[in-house]
C-alpha cells in the first residue's frame, strides 16, 4: 500500500527558505530606510532649534565619506557655472539661516575668483522648525527663477534679509520681473514640490543644518573662510 507524503509547502524547503529570507531582508531595510529618510525630513523641517544648533552650530566639517550625487540634480535647481567645470559644489541653504548669510559674501568672493573652474548647483532647505519665514523666501525665489531672476533674487535676499511678504514683492519689483506673474505663483505655492524634493535629498544624506556643501561628494557643514575654501577647490583641481 502506498503511503503519500504530505506535500512540503514552498517556503519549507531549502530554496524557498532562501528565497522568502532575501525578501524579509529587503522589506526590512526598506522600512528602515524610509523611516530614516522621514526622521532627517521632519528634523531639516520642524527640528528643534536647542538640538540642529547644538549639533550644528558655527562650526564647520569636512567629512571623507564621498556621497554619491548623480541623482541630486534636477531640471528645477538653479546652477552657476558649466557642466565641464572639474568642482561641483551643492549647496544645501536656507535664506532665513544666519550662517547662511556669513557665507554669502565668501561665496560670492570664490565665484568671481575661479569662475568655470566650478559648477554650484542650488538645494533648497527651509528649517522652518527655526525659521518661519524662509519657505516663503523659497518659494519666491523659484517664482524669480521662473523668470530667469533667480540668482539675482538670491543676492537680494541674503542682502536685506528682509522675508516678509511685502519684502519679497519689493525685490522682484527691483528687477523688473513681472509682478502679476510673480504674486500668483507666490500665492499658490507653485514650486513647492522642488522645494520639497530638495529636502528629501537633504534627509538622503543626513543634513543636519545649513549651509552644508557636497563638493565633489565631500560633504563639508558650517562656514568656511576664503582660503579654506581656495585649499579645498584647488585641491580637487589637481
Amino acid at each position: 500500500m502506498n503511503i503519500l507524503k504530505p506535500q512540503q509547502k514552498w517556503y519549507q524547503s531549502t530554496g524557498g527558505a532562501i528565497f522568502l529570507g532575501i525578501i524579509i531582508f529587503f522589506l526590512v531595510a526598506g522600512i528602515l530606510f524610509m523611516g530614516l529618510v522621514g526622521y532627517f525630513l521632519y528634523n531639516i523641517k520642524y527640528g528643534d532649534t536647542n538640538t540642529l544648533f547644538n549639533k550644528y552650530g558655527n562650526n564647520n566639517q569636512i567629512e571623507k565619506k564621498s556621497i554619491n550625487t548623480e541623482n541630486f540634480i534636477h531640471d528645477h535647481n538653479p546652477i552657476f557655472g558649466p557642466s565641464t567645470a572639474l568642482v561641483t559644489i551643492f549647496a544645501f541653504e536656507d535664506f532665513e539661516c544666519p550662517f547662511c548669510r556669513q557665507s554669502f559674501p565668501i561665496m560670492k568672493k570664490i565665484k568671481e575668483k575661479y569662475g568655470p573652474a566650478i559648477r554650484i548647483i542650488f538645494k533648497h532647505t527651509p528649517i522652518v522648525g527655526i525659521h518661519p519665514d524662509s519657505l516663503l523666501a523659497h518659494i519666491a525665489s523659484t517664482c524669480a527663477q521662473d523668470q530667469n531672476k533667480f540668482w539675482e533674487y538670491y543676492d537680494l535676499l541674503y542682502t536685506y534679509q528682509k522675508l516678509d511678504k511685502d519684502s519679497l514683492l519689493s525685490y522682484a519689483e527691483s528687477l523688473a520681473i513681472n509682478n502679476s506673474k510673480f504674486q500668483q505663483c507666490l500665492e499658490t505655492n507653485t514650486n513647492l514640490n522642488n522645494i520639497e524634493t530638495d529636502l528629501k535629498d537633504a534627509a538622503q544624506i543626513g543634513l543636519q543644518g545649513t549651509p552644508t556643501y557636497l563638493v565633489n561628494g565631500k560633504q563639508i557643514q558650517g562656514v568656511l573662510s576664503e582660503d579654506d575654501w581656495s585649499n579645498l577647490i584647488l585641491q580637487e583641481l589637481k
